[in-house]
């Protein structure tokens, strides 16, 4: 029989999807109150691999990720989904989103999206919140799942996702 022991402490980011950037700038200083030290920025993105967003947000997208010093207890998690949630509403106008906040957790063998809708991969947390492994990581790199979207099965994100392992790796206690 396997021994239980207390979860790992995770490595916290928010992917923010915007047309403005006074829009993520404003997202950013929040979220920095709310959860604490940024301690990576992604360069600006050009989000461009769906229409999905499009009626809503407009056609010139962008994203950037940030991640926080603070590791967090994954059991906690999905309280992140209901505050970003909340915060998308609080920036939007006339019930359209000025910005898209999707936070998720990096662990050394994986990258974890926190979503609201259920699919057949998507493993129920609570207060209908879903966890779904997008990337996993092996042999030094991050390799894609059947589901993963279009933008995070990019070289591009991998690398960012990797800068973020390396700082997240960093920041677990040595053994």
């Amino acid at each position: 029989m396997g021994k239980i022991e207390p979860f790992e402490k995770v490595k916290l980011f928010v992917g923010c999807l915007y047309a403005q950037e006074e829009f993520f700038s404003k997202a950013c200083a929040d979220l920095a109150c709310k959860y604490g030290k940024i301690d990576y920025v992604s360069q600006q993105l050009k989000f461009d691999c769906t229409n999905y967003y499009t009626e809503e947000m407009g056609h010139k997208l962008f994203k950037k990720f940030v991640g926080f010093e603070e590791l967090w207890n994954p059991q906690n998690i999905y309280q992140v989904k209901i505050q970003t949630n909340l915060r998308e509403e609080e920036y939007a106008l006339s019930q359209k989103r000025r910005i898209n906040l999707d936070p998720g957790i990096i662990t050394l063998g994986n990258v974890i999206l926190l979503t609201t809708k259920n699919f057949a991969q998507r493993i129920p947390l609570q207060e209908g919140i879903y966890a779904e492994v997008h990337l996993i990581y092996m042999k030094g790199k991050y390799h894609d799942l059947p589901w993963t979207y279009p933008d995070y099965k990019t070289e591009c994100y991998k690398e960012k996702f990797l800068k973020i392992r390396n700082i997240y790796r960093q920041q677990l206690p040595k053994d």
